[in-house]
Formats: C-alpha cells, sequence, structure tokens
C-alpha cells in the first residue's frame, strides 16, 4: 500500500478525534450525567447537578486524553516521520486506536482509522523488509546492473 494513503488515513482519523473530542465534552456530559441519574434520554435540563457535575469531569478527562493522544498521532503522521520511522509510527497508530477505544468507545471512525493506518504501516515494513534482503547489493565497478560475461 502506498504510504500516501496511510498519511490521509491518519490524518483523516486524527482530525475526526480531535473535533470528537471537543464535541464530547458536551454530549458525553449529557451522557454520562443522564447514565448517573440512571435517565440516559434526558436533556442536560433535566439532570441534577450533582450529576451533571460528575459528568463534565468525566467528559473533560476522557477529552483531554483522547486530544492529546490525536495530537501526538498527527504530528506523528507526516510523511517524513513515516518514511524514517514507518514501523514504530504503525505500532504507535495501532496501540492509540486500540487504546482510545478502550477510553470512549464513541470514537469508533477515528479509532477504525487509525488500526488500519496501523496495520498497514507495519505490513509495508515488513514488505520493504523482505525486498531489501532478497536483493543482492551489486559491487560491480562497471555500475549497477552491468553483467559481466
Amino acid at each position: 500500500m502506498n504510504k500516501n494513503y496511510i498519511y490521509l488515513m491518519a490524518l483523516i482519523g486524527s482530525i475526526i478525534g480531535i473535533l470528537g473530542s471537543v464535541s464530547w465534552i458536551y454530549y458525553g456530559t449529557s451522557f454520562i450525567g443522564g447514565w448517573i441519574d440512571g435517565d440516559i434520554q434526558s436533556t442536560p435540563f433535566q439532570l441534577s447537578d450533582k450529576a451533571m457535575k460528575t459528568g463534565l469531569i468525566i467528559a473533560f478527562i476522557q477529552s483531554i486524553i483522547t486530544i492529546s493522544f490525536f495530537i501526538v498521532t498527527l504530528v506523528k503522521s507526516t510523511p517524513e516521520n513515516l518514511e524514517n520511522e514507518t514501523r514504530l509510527t504503525g505500532l504507535w497508530f495501532l496501540w492509540t486506536g486500540i487504546g482510545i477505544a478502550v477510553i470512549n468507545f464513541f470514537h469508533v471512525i477515528p479509532c477504525i482509522l487509525l488500526i488500519l493506518a496501523g496495520t498497514y504501516s507495519i505490513k509495508e515494513t515488513k514488505e520493504t523488509d523482505d525486498h531489501t534482503t532478497d536483493r543482492e547489493i551489486d559491487t560491480n565497478e562497471n555500475g549497477p546492473g552491468y553483467i559481466e560475461s
């Protein structure tokens, strides 16, 4: 697979994840507060103050953790980093996607994109390693590809 696709998957996953994490502060407060009160379908105005405070704290902590991971993933998805450290970056994408899915399951789409980018990055590293070890090093003084008869 081309590294441009890996770059695009990681970039789109990181941007969607950052935007989703910011919006999770509002929606997560209502969801978690409703879960605490026992009424998930309630609006924020119907929840108790204690449930809203607890929901806000939990949603804020989740958002801070996921935003920090998505920002690091966004930085690691630069083409220069993918060229130099393809396997390490792929492992970072894979573990970040799995970790964020555990922290907040509502980030399913960015996590799937990061997991796919990590998997393809690791797979591409293995393919390039296989191709470089199969090639013989040409030490001929007449140039590469010159075969003496």
